[in-house]
């Protein structure tokens, strides 16, 4: 029976709130999330972007008064084997000479100083951009395909071992919103949870029962099953009470009576929501109304053995899992445009998927001091280091797109939203309104300049952090 006296998880309770992938609640006016846009780059901010195979793209952010102004001050940019530094002499009232330096440090990256070339003022505002060989180590082996590396992520940690586990251990499911309990299960009332890594996608796209017959029925024979004193047919494709289905997007169950109090089902729009916060959390299934999908990125899934939940186990984070939900779809249907839907069928962003390996890193230029010349950190803990000393980057392996924003009236006139050639994606509202304010979070951290392309705008996803 479903509890309302448990609660999730510390960690849980993080990546919903964002602490763990960096945005906030996405609760109130959608037009807010857009002010996330007048961010802009402060002096000396830098930001690095490298296509697998090509030269890097370094752009800084620097006063043109630094490098040449009336009092005859230069200031030189100057790359070393792992930083990059900014040196300025200034002629002091005795005549003097006092070197004044910036300098950011990279942990997982080596530059080929006498490789760059190409440095140019992109503007009177003082963006100053060039190009540099890397010496980088390809920690995803020689991946270079959008089907190739959506393999990569969900084999890290396989869907088959986490159903394993909550079949042994137990699970909880809360609300991600409200965090109202839906479905607990300790360990002495174990669920046998079945694993499918494609019953979503086929769902609505194939017909099931070819699939089944072609695919899985040698696994999954039709039996009859008793359960609360009534048989129903079980094959494998259909969730029983005792048997839901863990898929990589959603969680299949059974509905009855016992879920009235957590769940409300529309069955004019086959919509589920949370009774509690009204929420959306998934659909009715169209040729079973009886069988709820709760969507993965609108509850939190975890093991009560587990201080983590499946999308940070699996994922990491909900970035990370949304570059793997328009990988796992980009590969399926063979198409690089996405749109992503509301679950009434509603364009909310569209997006194009650029370059599956894309390296990008950002930061800025910390003014060094006497004390920090003589430190020096250890290259094993340079890494963590960055997470909290700002002249420290890390480069992470990212996923580059493009994108574009649909609002009310858009959706309904914008011939980009009524596009055809696109795979649909369909997620609850306020999963869409995460997936955009990280999409825009991302972007704001490029120059302003290099944010849109055409009548899209630029961003990434970032896909590995080893």
């Amino acid at each position: 029976m479903p509890s309302n006296v448990s609660q999730p998880s510390s960690s849980a309770s993080s990546l919903r709130d964002g602490q763990s992938n960096g945005f906030s609640e996405a609760s109130g006016r959608r037009e807010s999330i857009c002010s996330v846009l007048n961010k802009e780059w402060s002096d000396f901010s830098v930001v690095l972007e490298m296509k697998m195979g090509e030269m890097a793209v370094v752009t800084i952010s620097c006063p043109m008064g630094e490098f040449d102004n009336d009092s005859g001050d230069n200031g030189v940019i100057k790359f070393g084997d792992k930083s990059i530094e900014f040196i300025r002499e200034e002629k002091q009232s005795d005549g003097s000479v006092v070197s004044k330096k910036r300098l950011v440090n990279f942990t997982n990256i080596r530059f080929e100083p006498n490789t760059v070339k190409c440095g140019v003022w992109s503007d009177q505002n003082g963006l100053f951009c060039c190009k540099v060989e890397l010496g980088y180590r390809d920690y995803l082996g020689g991946i270079r395909r959008f089907s190739d590396l959506q393999s990569f992520m969900a084999n890290k940690v396989p869907l088959k071992d986490f159903a394993h586990r909550l079949t042994h251990n137990g699970m909880k499911i809360f609300c991600a919103e409200c965090r109202a309990s839906i479905l607990e299960v300790d360990g002495d009332k174990k669920m046998d949870i079945q694993a499918s890594e494609e019953l979503d996608l086929l769902e609505g796209g194939v017909d099931l029962s070819e699939y089944a017959y072609h695919s899985c029925s040698h696994e999954h024979g039709a039996r009859n099953v008793e359960d609360d004193g009534k048989k129903e047919e079980c094959n494998g494709l259909t969730p029983s009470n005792k048997k839901p289905i863990l898929t990589e997007t959603q969680f299949w169950m059974r509905y009855n009576n016992s879920y009235e109090k957590q769940l409300l089902l529309d069955k004019s729009s086959f919509i589920v929501s949370c009774k509690g916060c009204v929420n959306e959390i998934g659909r009715m299934c169209k040729d079973n109304e009886n069988v709820v999908k709760l969507d993965m990125s609108a509850v939190i899934i975890e093991d009560p053995l587990s201080p983590k939940c499946i999308i940070e186990e699996r994922f990491h984070s909900m970035e990370r899992y949304f570059a793997y939900l328009l990988l796992r779809y980009s590969a399926f249907d063979n198409c690089l445009k996405l749109m992503v839907r509301t679950l009434e069928k509603v364009p909310y962003v569209m997006v194009w998927l650029v370059e599956p390996i894309f390296l990008f890193a950002d930061g800025k230029m910390k003014e060094e001091t006497e004390c920090s010349k003589n430190v020096k950190a250890k290259p094993c803990k340079l890494k963590k280091k960055a997470l909290t000393d700002s002249s420290l980057i890390h480069a992470y392996t990212s996923l580059k797109v493009l994108y574009n924003v649909f609002d009310a009236e858009s959706a309904k006139t914008s011939p980009a939203a009524q596009d055809r050639s696109v795979t649909y994606i369909d997620l609850p509202q306020t999963t869409c309104m995460r997936f955009e304010e990280v999409l825009l979070r991302n972007s704001a951290r490029l120059p302003a300049q290099n944010r849109f392309l055409g009548n899209f705008m630029i961003s990434f996803l970032t896909v590995d952090d080893e």
